[in-house]
């Protein structure tokens, strides 16, 4: 080991030498060691080197070697670096004539010594300093001394003022500073030296007479000096620049001139320490060229780590020695025909263990604990060379027929160069080569051989599991396993080889997962256990790591498993599907990649005959032998996640290796485009395949190479399938009814179609997603019933039994519960029909129905007399336009003998009125009443409206088109949907259609200018026979149109979707007839303005007036209002004047009367005038005066005020439209305006 810390000599007078004072120097000395922060700034370098410490030896000169007597090549920092001469004088005589001289000598010796520096202490005693500083002397010893030995004005002169038992720390630090100038001057001139030499020699290494262990031992004295003053990275370098320059040389072939022998043969060398470098004499064997590659190699690989461990790199350390030890075994095998039985398997052995036991001892040595990171990485390290020295056991376990030659033990033959099946060599000629005992104990017995591989496997395991590389202790768990089955210990081997799979399933280890799942199921027969839930999963297990990554040919698996493959998962399945009776609970395998399904098309085909369609696969089985199946069932969602359909095969079948098509079938007469949601393969009676088809996130892929590993159940894009509409098959149709009463109780429209099927028994279910909706089906009723149809409604459900095909059938489903504008109804049929074999089918409906009115009503009522007029506002109670047929209004019982007449004003009957957000529209009815009496209760109003919103008109124009068109070529008529909906989609892509429709009904397609490509994009092939009528139809219906095709509401063969389409929407709004207690006809009279020859009125002219009020009770109801006596009510009249300040009003313009039904009150009145001009006049108000509170004389509310009801009045201004024309007074004046002469 290299010594830490450089040499200096001291010396001084022999009296001093001799004296204790020298002795208590020294003492005082040490005590300001090592030295600290020392900063070299060589020529050479360009990075000034930190020294943080170094320890500094002391020793009297006469004990070091001459000059002369160091070899050429010897250790830098071998010779002192400063040399120190100590003096004590106090007097200038007695230097002059003494000491001087004696310094002078040593200085001579000393000047002759290459790169040392040197130092002359003078030590006085501290007093005697602060004394020595007299006014007129001449100078110092210490400058006397200066002056006599300074050179280049560098003082190298310290005066140290020091005595026994003085503990100044300062007294030392000139001291101090000047012996690390001269060590780091000292340090910087040999290195530079040495440098130099090494450049020069390194420069002759072409030359004849190069000898590279003399080059080497000349570098590493470099790296000895940067080791030694703990400049650990400089020497680092240098060691691996030797290393570099080593295998330089040996590609050069020149090395077999420096090393003799490959080496190894020694005694002991196959279990010497590995990075011990005191083993040998390294350095002479150098020198004399005899040292051999193995102990050249071991040597520089000693020293790397050893500085890497003083560096604090011990994990580079000890992967530096793993790459040596793996390196150089290929090296030694190369050559092992000379190498003595089991060397290599001995030498790697006891590196690795040496390796691993040295670095250890570094780490627990360290004064700071390695952090999480580096510990980690050390551990690593440390695992793989317990497994390398593992290894070796199974070399030798082989060798020895300890083992089997079977995986995993197999795998350690591979790299061996004997043959593993040759005899073994006997103990005599295997056992004094090497020198391991623990293996020479391993060898001569099994038992032991036993204990040692599983000591040896369990510290590699811990090691691993330590650093968190479990997938590599997993594997070494593996050999644990086959050594337990191959000694027969067949529990613990299952227990072993069961719990390993799941791990390497995670670590994606397929070949070493499918290999612990085979030795499993092997010790599973072996043990006589019986096929439970546990053998599936194993089997099923094995199933996909060998599929995902066995890329095995027929040899390599018949000699890894000891069956042909193909028979070997034969018999894995046969076994699988016997598991399957005796299992409690059904058995569902996720995603296993052994079968994997796509569609064969994304549209599916109507069944000719029944209802539902039929749909084509593609199953592939990714295992070499036919699989036997049960069914398969394909599990499809529309937009509503609760909208699932499901195809599955038939009847039970085989599965091919490869591709195999089937052929799916779907009972449920549906429609649309669904997503392909899940798939099930159903193995056996409890074993099920189940794939989700759902792309999962985006995520990064493991990559297999295996021509098998699809995985279509794992797609990236979503899978969709078109069903088409079968109009041959059952439907029931959701919707909002065409007529709507109000004050009834709100219900949907349920249309039942019976399609091809003679229905047996039908089940129809209704439910809304909450409990805001409730639908009352005991109540529901059929709208256009028959005798032949055995219906029923219950509670939950309607029952529909021997419904004949063809057959619609209508029911209005009441419903209640909160009031929301629009409703997610799901219909469910559940049915049977009689033509086909007994299978229940199950259809499900999804429709948004909307609920919300789309048109608003308001009215205001005008009572005169015995009339009554009542205008209606009709308007959009939302942004989208209405197409108006008709408003009637009529009493609500139609009776003969009503009182009313009712009449609205006369209108066109085919006019139909556009009714926009902007524009509402005005009816106006009149009500005349012949009532002789007061009524007895209220009578009740209906207004009907017919209407539809302008999208629907737009819908039944299409719908009308396209019906006309298909009845020309009846191959349209399935096409008719898709006709329907490019027609529509190209209307609703017009920016603006609704309004342009209001303004002019007429619908522009501008199909022969834009095409209709898009059209023909989303579904109908290229080379369909049927696309060239399509585009004929297309452009008709354009023309048709475009021309302004009129609508023909009249009943047909619709069916219940186009009548839909066609039909006007009713809305029927209760009303109650208007009552009115009191209403008072007013108007004011001026007798004198009625004659033919009547005078003109001005300005300030008085005019008589007569107010006359009528009263009539007529519009009001009996018992409603009970403040009106038997006579009559007293009313209040108020004549306003003011009407624009245009009148005075003189006379009786306020008073009360006493009015009875169908009476007159007359009074007059004077008015006058204010301004000229067409004047209206005065208006009148009447109201009822408030009788005077009663007190009640009932016993039980006794002394209770009763006040009674206002009842309601009505003033009609009868003189309001008149207008009385007022001029001007006309005046004339004379005024004398007097003018003077000039």
């Amino acid at each position: 080991m290299t010594e830490i810390g450089v040499k200096a000599t001291y010396t001084g007078p022999p009296l001093f030498l001799a004296s204790g004072q020298c002795q208590h120097v020294l003492s005082s000395l040490k005590d300001h060691l090592p030295l600290r922060s020392l900063h070299w700034k060589s020529t050479s370098r360009t990075a000034i080197r930190s020294i943080q410490e170094l320890p500094v030896e002391f020793v009297l000169l006469d004990t070091v070697k001459d000059e002369r007597s160091y070899q050429m090549a010897s250790k830098i920092l071998e010779k002192p670096l400063v040399n120190i001469y100590f003096v004590t004088c106090e007097d200038a005589d007695v230097y002059k004539n003494t000491v001087r001289k004696q310094i002078k000598d040593w200085h001579v010796t000393i000047s002759q010594r290459k790169n040392q520096e040197w130092m002359i202490v003078l030590i006085s005693r501290p007093d005697v300093q602060a004394t020595t500083n007299r006014l007129f002397q001449r100078g110092t010893i210490i400058d006397k001394i200066r002056a006599d030995f300074n050179v280049a004005k560098r003082d190298r002169c310290v005066q140290l003022a020091w005595a026994v038992g003085s503990e100044d720390p300062a007294a030392w630090t000139d001291f101090v500073s000047k012996l690390k100038d001269g060590i780091v001057s000292s340090f910087d001139t040999s290195v530079v030296a040495r440098e130099e030499e090494v450049k020069r020699s390194e420069s002759q290494r072409q030359m004849v007479g190069w000898n590279f262990c003399v080059f080497f031992m000349l570098k590493e004295s470099l790296a000895l000096a940067f080791e030694s003053v703990n400049l650990l990275e400089d020497a680092l370098i240098v060691y691996e620049e030797l290393e570099a320059l080593f295998f330089l040389v040996l590609k050069e072939r020149r090395s077999g001139s420096w090393f003799g022998e490959l080496g190894g043969t020694a005694p002991g060398d196959d279990s010497a320490p590995l990075l011990s470098t005191i083993k040998k004499p390294y350095s002479d064997l150098i020198l004399s060229n005899t040292i051999t590659m193995f102990d050249f190699r071991s040597y520089l690989l000693a020293r790397i780590c050893y500085i890497k461990s003083r560096l604090g790199r011990i994990a580079d350390a000890a992967a530096t020695a793993a790459r040596f030890i793996t390196s150089f075994a290929r090296t030694l095998r190369e050559n092992e025909e000379f190498l003595s039985d089991n060397f290599l398997e001995s030498w790697i052995y006891s590196s690795a263990f040496n390796v691993v036991n040295q670095c250890q001892a570094w780490v627990e040595a360290l004064p700071d604990q390695l952090d999480s990171a580096s510990l980690n990485s050390f551990n690593a390290v440390k695992g793989e060379l317990l497994e390398l020295a593992r290894n070796q056991l199974d070399k030798i376990g082989l060798r020895l027929s300890y083992l089997p030659l079977t995986p995993p033990f197999s795998f350690a033959s591979r790299s061996s160069t004997r043959n593993p099946l040759a005899s073994p060599p006997t103990p005599s000629q295997m056992g004094p080569p090497i020198s391991q005992q623990d293996l020479l104990d391993a060898i001569s017995d099994q038992a032991k051989f036993d204990q040692l591989y599983v000591t040896t496997t369990n510290r590699a395991i811990q090691t691993y599991t330590s650093c968190g590389r479990k997938r590599l202790a997993l594997k070494l768990h593996t050999s644990l396993a086959a050594l337990e089955l191959h000694r027969k210990r067949y529990a613990n081997a299952y227990n072993t080889f069961s719990s390993l799979p799941a791990h390497y399933a995670v670590s994606k280890w397929t070949s070493l997962e499918a290999f612990m799942l085979s030795n499993s199921l092997l010790c599973h027969r072996l043990l006589n256990k019986p096929k439970d839930s546990e053998y599936v999963t194993h089997a099923l297990a094995f199933l996909k790591a060998f599929v995902t990554g066995c890329a095995l040919q027929y040899d390599e698996f018949a000699g890894l498993y000891g069956q042909e493959r193909t028979q070997y998962v034969r018999d894995l399945l046969k076994g699988i599907k016997e598991a399957g009776p005796g299992l409690e609970n059904e058995y569902i395998s996720r995603s296993h990649p052994a079968f994997s399904i796509q569609l064969k098309e994304e549209e599916a085909r109507c069944c000719m005959n029944e209802d539902g369609s039929l749909v084509d696969i593609v199953v592939r089985n990714c295992l070499p032998c036919i699989g036997s199946i049960d069914s398969i069932e394909l599990t499809f969602v529309g937009d509503d996640p609760h909208d699932q359909i499901v195809y599955s095969t038939l009847s039970p079948a085989c599965l091919s290796p490869g591709d195999n098509t089937m052929t799916l079938l779907c009972p449920a007469s549906t429609s649309g485009l669904y997503i392909l949601s899940s798939s099930v393969i159903r193995f056996s009676k409890k074993i099920v395949f189940s794939y989700s088809h759902i792309p999962s996130k985006p995520h990064r892929l493991h990559h297999h190479h295996h021509h098998h590993h699809h995985h279509h159940h794992h797609s990236q894009r979503h899978i969709i399938l078109r069903v088409p509409r079968d109009s041959a098959s059952l439907d029931i149709e959701v919707g909002f009814p065409r007529k709507v009463v109000l004050n009834e109780t709100p219900h949907l429209l349920v249309k039942f179609s019976s399609g091809r099927n003679q229905i047996r028994h039908a089940e129809l279910t209704f439910k809304t997603p909450g409990d805001e909706i409730y639908y009352e089906t005991a109540k529901a009723k059929v709208v256009n019933e028959e005798e032949s149809l055995e219906i029923e409604c219950k509670d939950g459900q309607i029952i529909i039994k021997n419904a004949p095909p063809s057959k619609v059938l209508s029911l209005n489903l009441p419903y209640g519960g909160a009031r929301v504008e629009s409703i997610k109804v799901i219909a469910l049929v559940s049915y049977t029909s009689e033509s086909e074999q007994p299978r229940t089918r199950n259809l499900r409906r999804v429709r948004q129905v909307n609920t919300a009115l789309p048109v608003a009503v308001n009215v205001q009522d005008y009572f005169r007399g015995k009339c009554l007029f009542s205008k209606f506002r009709i308007s959009c109670a939302t942004e989208q336009p209405l197409r108006l047929a008709s408003a009637l209004l009529e009493h609500a019982s139609s009776s003969e003998f009503s009182d009313l007449s009712i009449r609205g004003f006369e209108r066109d009957p085919r006019a139909i009125e556009t009714v926009t957000p902007s524009r509402p529209a005005h009816y106006i009815f009149k009500i005349e009443s012949s009532a002789t009496k007061p009524r007895n209760e209220r009578e009740m109003l209906s207004l009907t409206l017919r209407y539809r919103t302008l999208r629907e008109d737009i819908e039944a124009l299409v719908t009308q088109a396209v019906k006309m068109q298909a009845s020309r070529d009846p191959s349209l008529i399935e096409h008719k949907a898709w006709l329907w909906n490019v027609v529509m989609t190209r209307i609703e892509s017009t920016e603006g259609w609704l309004d342009n429709y209001a303004e002019n009904p007429v619908i522009l397609l501008n199909g022969e200018e834009k095409g209709w490509d898009e059209a023909f994009a989303s579904g109908i092939r290229a080379d369909d026979p049927v696309r060239p009528k399509l585009l004929v139809s297309l452009n008709a219906i354009d023309k048709m149109l475009g021309d302004g095709l009129e609508l023909n509401t009249k009943e047909d063969d619709s069916t219940p979707n186009e009548e839909s389409r066609t039909e006007w929407r009713i809305l029927s709004i209760p009303l109650d007839l208007p009552f009115l207690n009191i209403l008072s006809s007013a108007s004011i009279a001026i007798p004198s303005l009625s004659k033919l020859d009547a005078s003109p009125v001005y300005a300030g002219q008085p005019i008589s007036a007569v107010l006359t009020i009528k009263t009539s009770f007529h519009w009001g109801a009996r018992g409603e209002a009970e403040a009106i006596d038997e006579g009559g009510y007293t009313l209040r009249f108020d004549v306003n004047s003011d009407v624009g300040l245009s009148w005075l009003i003189s006379g009786h313009k306020k008073g009360e009367f006493f009015a009875k039904d169908d009476s007159t009150y007359e009074t007059h009145l004077t008015l006058v005038p204010l301004r000229h001009g067409q004047l209206l006049l005065p208006k009148v108000v009447v109201t009822p005066v408030a009788k005077e509170p009663q007190i009640d004389d009932n016993e039980s509310t006794a002394g209770t005020i009763q006040r009674l009801d206002l009842p309601t009045c009505e003033t009609h201004q009868a003189h309001f439209a008149q207008r009385v024309l007022v001029l001007p007074r006309s005046a004339r004046s004379t005024y004398i305006v007097p003018v003077e002469a000039p």
